[in-house]
């Protein structure tokens, strides 16, 4: 009996594959089991992995934590177990811990997605990238070039939009990716311009308001304009998607932005972090991502169906 594991390699930014074979089920997934395990692991104990995609006797199975040393061998079995059954359809998902279906105004954000690890999640997401499409491999931002954004933008930004650019710096033209349905994942030179647009075209409509109203407001209020601390990630034909870095417990949260009704949609994410467990969830599911895009794969390439 044949078994594969794969595991994405956020070192080498590529896909790892190993496989073996077995007499039974029971050992090819031991077997596989332990070769996760080493997957996410360098000799002296970096973490290099953490989720794997798994197939045993040609029956695949998603986003197993083969880097959680929190959970036994025996539990990580039962975890390869369940994957496979519910990627199959003979189960509703035995573990949902990092799982949770968006909903509509529960708390302060549309879509109550908790908050997350980006490179968990990215983990995720790159895993799902490289098995499913044919894509160039995903690059990331040098840290010297974050700060120097960071410089350019004159604001703080938060960790986890850090760390999204630490994992990914947007796609390039000849292998672009709608990562994200309606709106083109930027690099850092784009954001930069997309920030520097929004604030002049902007600028006129935020003299005649309240100044002391803009200066007080808080992360995640509605100012019906473009502010300094906005920070945009994504976008398409000045619809946004910004990481909004004013202070209060809002702070880092995702909101849409659009040429017509500016911010009035509120807060949609709480974090980075939890966008992107939404976005894993949708791809290895083929739930709605936002509530209201499923992907799927056609000739090799991602799409999004609106369903409302």
């Amino acid at each position: 009996m044949e078994w594969y594991v794969s595991i994405w390699n956020s070192e080498t930014k590529r896909i790892a594959t190993r496989g073996g074979e077995a007499h039974d089920r029971e050992t090819a997934i031991k077997q596989l089991v332990a070769m996760g395990r080493s997957l996410t692991h360098t000799e002296d104990g970096t973490l290099i992995g953490k989720f794997g995609n798994v197939v045993v006797d040609d029956e695949p199975g998603n986003s197993v934590p083969f880097g959680d040393q929190d959970l036994s061998d025996d539990e990580l079995r039962r975890r390869v177990h369940a994957a496979i059954e519910y990627t199959m359809g003979r189960s509703e998902p035995a573990y949902q811990p990092i799982q949770t279906m968006p909903s509509a105004q529960e708390g302060p954000t549309k879509f109550s997605i908790p908050m997350g690890v980006v490179t968990d999640q990215w983990d995720r997401i790159a895993l799902w990238l490289s098995t499913y499409l044919d894509t160039a491999p995903v690059v990331p931002a040098e840290q010297i070039a974050i700060d120097d954004a960071i410089a350019r933008t004159g604001v703080s930004w938060p960790e986890e939009l850090q760390a999204l650019f630490r994992s990914v710096n947007g796609f390039p033209h000849d292998a672009w990716v709608p990562l994200l349905p309606s709106h083109e994942l930027f690099d850092l030179e784009r954001v930069i311009d997309e920030r520097q647009v929004e604030l002049e075209v902007w600028g006129e409509f935020a003299e005649d308001m309240d100044e002391d109203e803009l200066s007080t407001s808080m992360a995640g209020d509605s100012v019906g304009t473009w502010l300094p601390e906005f920070v945009p990630f994504a976008g398409v034909d000045g619809t946004l998607l910004f990481v909004d870095t004013r202070p209060g417990p809002m702070y880092g949260c995702v909101t849409e932005f659009d040429k017509v009704g500016a911010d009035d949609g509120g807060a949609q994410w709480i974090s980075i972090s939890a966008l992107l467990t939404d976005l894993a969830d949708a791809l290895e599911s083929g739930r709605p991502f936002a509530g209201v895009w499923t992907p799927s794969v056609v000739d090799g390439q991602l799409e999004w169906l609106y369903a409302n």
